[in-house]
């Protein structure tokens, strides 16, 4: 059989990576070897990535002069990358964008990108050149650092390079915002100014029946908008219950009903009515009586946890680092309660099975995600808090207990071959069904390889 661990994860990326990979039969692979087959073609695609990216910076490099001409409207120098990258032609997008069939704006991401990890996070590009870790990894750190020195830069790269093949894509996001809001905490408001000017919200109409809403909100409107688009959906299954739908069809319902604030009202009127009435099906909400004198619809609360850091910075769980003006937003209309400090090393067992809700606060708050290896899910609204060594061989404490998303609890309490210990508290150890393993902290994952 052929020895793919030997042949293909000592050999590192390249053109004799390539060989070998093109000259394996694929359907002739067990479930181990497969899986050691799509490891080396990974490490493959991040070699040929960077080699894409080493050209875009050369086609921006080419093309660092302009005509000398004062036509408004005609090409001129500019800066595509951040601090200490060289300029190019305002017009260099546009003839690498259709050679790449790709629109000017994702080419000009892609020079921009490709220009600050050949100048200034060398490192992270030599990274993928080795295989040691993926272009979209690569990419964030890049432009989540753009806006920074280039001082502030080599910082992201010093703490982020070490750990890029451990962090999901949304903790390689969370690493580079933290690092710089600690090195330039006074550029956080001039970012937050940024950030505010690209808001926006655009519909995808090519989904035939359907069209995609995209939209970037202010985090205070974005997390009021999901609590009422929550509290209306939950209306509308108490109202209308013979509909068979699901909760994240009625949130579709819900948000477009938002368009028309006196239909909300007139639900929300009578849903007070008909709590605790027949179950029987009322006439489609379009057709409920609005009263808009009824002002009563109380703005959803919010819940802030602020995880003090050694640096001196407050980072707002779901939020990050974050500048106090945005801080207020988030409270805006808001009924606001103040919490104890938890102590998360020295969490109190329960006796019984069902964790108390002190133990199962502190346990998401040392654990904010998933803790299945690479899963990012919020473990605040998806975890099912879950026994490591099934109760009652296991206690209901902080050594014992992990908040697995749905899906990952499922996947260890029937998948054929996981297996899950937590030899340390936080610490959480998975074993594939072949032989993989992977260790999971609050963190990242730390992949085993053989």
């Amino acid at each position: 059989m052929f020895d793919s661990r030997a042949h293909l994860l000592g050999v590192p990326p390249g053109p004799e990576l390539a060989r070998l990979l093109a000259a394996v039969d694929v359907d002739g692979l067990d479930a181990d070897a497969t899986l050691t087959f799509l490891q080396a073609v990974r490490r493959q695609e991040a070699w040929t990535e960077s080699l894409r990216l080493s050209a875009a910076a050369r086609f921006a490099e080419i093309h660092d002069e302009v005509p000398g001409c004062s036509i408004p409207g005609s090409e001129t120098l500019i800066h595509l990358g951040g601090e200490g990258t060289p300029m190019c032609g305002s017009f260099t997008a546009d003839e690498l964008g259709p050679e790449l069939a790709m629109s000017r704006y994702s080419a000009a991401r892609l020079i921009a990108d490709a220009l600050d990890l050949k100048y200034r996070l060398p490192g992270v590009l030599m990274a993928m050149r080795m295989g040691g870790t993926d272009a979209y990894r690569a990419r964030l750190v890049a432009s989540g650092s753009r806006d920074c020195t280039a001082a502030t830069a080599a910082k992201v790269e010093d703490r982020v390079l070490p750990r890029l093949d451990r962090l999901t894509r949304a903790g390689v996001a969370r690493i580079v915002a933290e690092t710089t809001a600690a090195a330039e905490p006074d550029a956080l408001e001039q970012k937050a100014e940024t950030a505010a000017r690209s808001r926006h919200v655009s519909l995808d109409g090519s989904c035939g029946d359907d069209i995609d809403v995209w939209a970037t909100m202010a985090a205070g409107a974005a997390i009021r908008l999901d609590a009422r688009v929550d509290q209306v959906a939950d209306m509308l299954d108490v109202l209308y219950p013979n509909r068979q739908e699901t909760k994240d069809q009625r949130r579709s319902r819900a948000l477009g009903l938002l368009a028309d604030p006196h239909t909300v009202l007139g639900l929300t009127r009578r849903y007070r009515e008909l709590t605790g009435r027949s179950t029987d099906d009322p006439a489609d909400p379009a057709d409920a009586p609005a009263d808009a004198g009824d002002q009563a619809v109380l703005l959803p609360a919010t819940t802030l946890y602020v995880h003090l850091r050694p640096d001196g910075l407050a980072d707002l769980e779901q939020f990050g680092v974050m500048v106090m003006s945005s801080v207020r937003d988030l409270l805006t209309g808001s009924q606001v309660t103040v919490k104890p400090v938890i102590d998360l090393a020295h969490m109190a067992p329960s006796t019984g099975y069902r964790p108390s809700d002190k133990l199962r606060e502190g346990i998401i708050v040392a654990n904010p995600r998933c803790i299945f290896p690479y899963c990012d899910r919020d473990s605040r609204k998806t975890a099912q808090l879950d026994h490591t060594l099934a109760y009652p061989h296991g206690q209901t404490e902080a050594d014992n207990l992990g908040p697995p998303c749905d899906r990952h609890h499922r996947v260890k309490t029937h998948g054929r071959g996981w297996r899950l210990r937590q030899p340390f508290r936080g610490i959480f150890v998975w074993r594939s069904p072949t032989g993989r393993i992977y260790v999971v902290d609050h963190q990242e994952t730390l992949a085993l390889r053989a």
